[in-house]
């Protein structure tokens, strides 16, 4: 146990959550905008502080930068006359992008939290066109549902195309098995509340080629896929081959062939990296498991014996739920779980639920 700081022994199965639900809250940038705030978050338990309470906040001053696997609601109140005016907002995507929350029981013109006073009285309202709380409870609200469009191109086909739309059922075929799409024919356009993650596949001979686009603005604008385990020289979905042979690997860059079933993800993946530290009695038994949202729960990508400086897991997913670690043996295994949200440029730290130690790093 003197080994590492962070913890997970006597055979236990540890859970590294993935933590889809981050929380910002910053006071604004003039000098005025300083004031007092309490934020509370109902992580499952009831309304907790998150924020020290009765503080005072300088402006441009971070008073909430935290993340939650599991999220009921927000609540901000003033505590005295002294009003707080900033910003609130969520990330669902492990802090790549924000937007603000929206408030039910706010006054003002707007209830989005991306400029809002919150005040112990009213003497203040004129100080932003926006919203004074004083009974509150803000909560964030669902991001733009996520619309897919599939278009044949200058080849002919047949393709599956699955989804996962996080509906406890996995992934689930939208198109029709075994029909012949034919030139510029749309394949799918259909939208999602929640979607995790789209899948295709080539069953026959009759390769398809065309393209698969995502949008995340009400079908304003669309971009490509990025296919994460797709052959060939490119991996975005603007010009995509897919097929049950290999036969036609010429025709697009991008290339799902021989029957493979590809996965397409339309952020940046999530990759995690598992490795051994590389101290003399790092090496040992370790376990590593991943729940990547597709309905089979945690499913082993490692174990075993790892000798030191081993990398055990470096692998990308379009979704993920949780990493659990576990030591299989009396000689135990050391090492550092990381993840990277950006295509492997940096990595950080998962935390660690359940596991004893002076950190949970």
């Amino acid at each position: 146990g003197d080994i590492a700081t962070t913890q997970c022994l006597g055979g236990n199965t540890c859970t590294l959550p993935f933590n889809l639900l981050c929380i910002h809250v910053k006071t604004g940038s003039r000098v005025a905008y300083a004031g007092n705030i309490d934020v509370l978050v109902d992580s499952g338990n009831g309304y907790v502080p998150v924020s020290t309470p009765g503080a005072y906040y300088n402006r441009r001053t971070v008073v909430v930068d935290q993340c939650f696997t599991n999220l009921v609601g927000v609540q901000v109140r003033g505590t005295t006359s002294d009003a707080w005016l900033g910003s609130i907002r969520l990330s669902s995507d492990n802090k790549v992008s924000y937007y603000p929350l929206a408030c039910d029981d706010c006054t003002g013109t707007t209830n989005l939290a991306a400029n809002i006073i919150v005040d112990g009285n009213d003497d203040d309202v004129n100080t932003a066109q926006l919203s004074v709380i004083t009974a509150p409870r803000v909560h964030y609200s669902p991001p733009p549902p996520v619309c897919i469009r599939v278009t044949t191109g200058s080849l002919a086909g047949d393709l599956n195309v699955l989804v996962n739309s996080n509906n406890g059922k996995g992934f689930v075929e939208i198109s029709v098995t075994g029909r012949l799409y034919e030139l510029d024919e749309v394949v799918v356009d259909e939208c999602f509340a929640n979607l995790v993650g789209v899948q295709v596949k080539g069953t026959t001979d009759r390769s398809w080629m065309g393209s698969i686009l995502v949008s995340t603005d009400h079908r304003m604008s669309y971009n490509p896929f990025t296919c994460l385990d797709c052959s060939g020289t490119a991996d975005n979905t603007t010009s995509i081959v897919v097929g049950g042979n290999d036969d036609s690997g010429d025709i697009a860059t991008t290339q799902c062939l021989g029957g493979k079933t590809c996965t397409l993800s339309f952020r940046p993946p999530f990759c995690i990296l598992v490795k051994t530290g590389s101290g003399r009695y790092n090496n040992g038994y370790a376990e590593v498991l991943v729940d990547s949202g597709n309905g089979d729960g945690y499913v082993p990508e490692a174990g075993g014996n790892h000798g030191r400086g081993q990398v055990i897991v470096d692998k990308c997913f379009a979704d993920i739920v949780g990493v659990q670690v576990k030591g299989t043996n009396d000689d135990a295994w050391v090492g550092g779980v990381f993840l990277s949200t950006d295509n492997r440029v940096s990595y950080s730290a998962f935390t660690c639920d359940d596991c004893t130690g002076t950190t949970n790093l």
